[in-house]
């Protein structure tokens, strides 16, 4: 395990895993929310490298990933990074999903708000 002394550069580390290769799931029965991930197996040095800084939260494995998918089509093998249920995982999801369910008209005052240009910008 990747020893992480500093909680900041964790919590860092993590958001930047959760919102770039995996997410944060839960999953029926429990209060709190894990952290998953699939990637080709010939990544395996990556996700090695992602399951060492979460062990510094909680307990972490990669196991194989079976193809379920009945469509002919040939997969690349699959391997899957799995933590245990943890209230960190709880709170990086609240805090990355902030809107909950709001009308779709406040939604769209909302993203247009952060995404679209004042009209003084436009000018």
């Amino acid at each position: 395990m990747r020893k992480i002394e500093d909680k900041k550069e964790l919590v860092k580390l993590c958001s930047f895993i959760i919102m770039g290769d995996g997410g944060v799931y839960k999953q029926t029965g429990n209060k709190n929310y894990c952290f998953i991930m699939n990637m080709k197996e010939s990544n395996r040095d990556y996700i090695e490298y992602c399951k060492d800084i979460l062990e510094n939260i909680t307990n972490c494995k990669i196991v194989e990933k079976p193809d379920y998918n009945k469509d002919g089509y040939i997969r690349q093998p699959q391997l899957r990074l799995t933590s245990s249920n943890h209230p960190f995982f709880t709170k990086i999801h609240d805090r990355i999903y902030t809107i909950k369910l709001l009308p779709i008209v406040e939604l769209s005052k909302i993203i247009s708000a952060r995404v679209l240009p004042r009209d003084s910008e436009l000018r």
